[in-house]
């Protein structure tokens, strides 16, 4: 077979279909019968796959960048919008006591208005003609009025008396008065002995207990990480808290209620507590922590100082780095429990910077992969 002079170009044509036909059916000959090029084609479409999942993770970070711009605007906007509310409806609070008391200080006062006096009718009693006889002349009453000119109010006024009339009376005339016997009635034993009520004593009132977490609402944002099939890599990030007085505590606990940290996770259903200075408490529950087949992407400048941390092996196996035209760059293996680590160094003790790609085969058979980017 006549290849190109540069075989990374030629896996590249083949895997994104641009290799001519004349070299297409001779490659994919060689292909099923050369393990070692079918090895290289395997790593070079892992590379791209690794690109372009490196790419859409760079679009999702801006995508929610921009949502996060967008949720800080709407929320300034609801805060400016309840402040002008709260304004307007104080404002209406002030004018109607300003009215109240405008109309109240407007009212007349009224001034109590005496009950017209009765007037007392005399009653004309008859005497007998001796009485008529003696009685002393009547003296002329001043201002009287004729018979004749009198008007029709007074000719239906009844007569007046004189002083005289009204106050003489015989001994004999003066009514006895008939004394009315009172009779006695027994009174009920049972009205004797009446109970006299005893005072009730009052309990002192206990002081009102005012509880400190009655008004306090908690609440943060939370982030979840899935964790990667046969690597427990979940994680639940909690940020922005707000209510209640700080300094704050966070605990993450499982489905059986019990604390866990809050990295390394499996995949299950997770709450968080929250909890204030004040110990007043809220648990957010219903945060799922999926499985994924991930591989994951690292980026690290070794050449500062900085060491690659890919986790806690959960069991036994062996990690393996290529470089980008699929050779060996380190093999390492490692044991249950041992950190997973990276210095940036080869195989060889050599140090360069680009972009790897790594594989961890467990003992189980299970294979995690992902890419890592060395920065100078």
């Amino acid at each position: 077979m006549n290849r190109p002079e540069n075989l990374f170009e030629q896996i590249q044509g083949y895997l994104q279909g641009t290799l001519p036909d004349a070299h297409l059916e001779e490659f994919e000959t060689e292909l099923a019968q050369n393990t070692e090029l079918q090895h290289k084609v395997e790593l070079a479409r892992l590379t791209d796959l690794a690109l372009r999942r490196h790419k859409l993770y760079q679009l999702k970070e801006l995508t929610a960048s921009i949502d996060k711009e967008e949720r800080t605007k709407r929320k300034i906007t609801q805060i400016v919008l309840g402040s002008l509310g709260l304004l307007l409806v104080m404002t209406g609070i002030a004018y109607w006591f300003y009215a109240s008391n405008k109309e109240t200080t407007a009212l007349p006062t009224t001034k109590p208005v005496a009950a017209p006096l009765k007037k007392t009718t005399p009653v004309k009693t008859e005497k007998s003609t001796t009485e008529e006889s003696t009685a002393l002349p009547t003296l002329p009453v001043p201002n009287a009025v004729h018979p004749a000119t009198k008007t029709t109010a007074q000719a239906n006024r009844p007569p007046t008396l004189p002083l005289e009339q009204k106050l003489e009376r015989t001994p004999q005339e003066a009514p006895t008065p008939t004394p009315v016997p009172i009779a006695s009635a027994p009174v009920h034993p049972s009205l004797s002995e009446v109970p006299v009520p005893k005072p009730e004593l009052k309990e002192p009132e206990k002081e009102r207990i005012i509880d400190p977490c009655s008004h306090v609402f908690l609440d943060a944002y939370v982030k979840i990480e899935p964790t990667c099939t046969n690597s427990p890599s979940g994680k639940i990030h909690v940020s922005g808290l707000k209510g209640g007085k700080s300094p704050y505590r966070i605990h993450i606990l499982n489905e059986t209620k019990q604390l866990v940290p809050n990295e390394g996770m499996t995949a299950g259903i997770y709450s968080v507590r929250l909890q204030d200075a004040q110990n007043c408490v809220r648990d957010i529950e219903g945060f799922v922590v999926k499985e994924e087949n991930c591989a994951r992407d690292f980026e690290f400048n070794p050449f500062n100082g900085e060491l690659l941390d890919l986790g806690m092996a959960p069991q036994s196996g062996t990690l393996t780095l290529y470089d980008k035209v699929g050779n060996v760059y380190l093999y390492k293996s490692f044991e249950k429990g041992e950190q997973i680590t990276w210095n940036g160094n080869s195989t060889k003790g050599e140090a360069h910077a680009g972009y790897f790609l790594f594989a961890i085969h467990y003992q189980d058979k299970t294979i995690r992969k992902g890419t890592i980017t060395v920065n100078r």
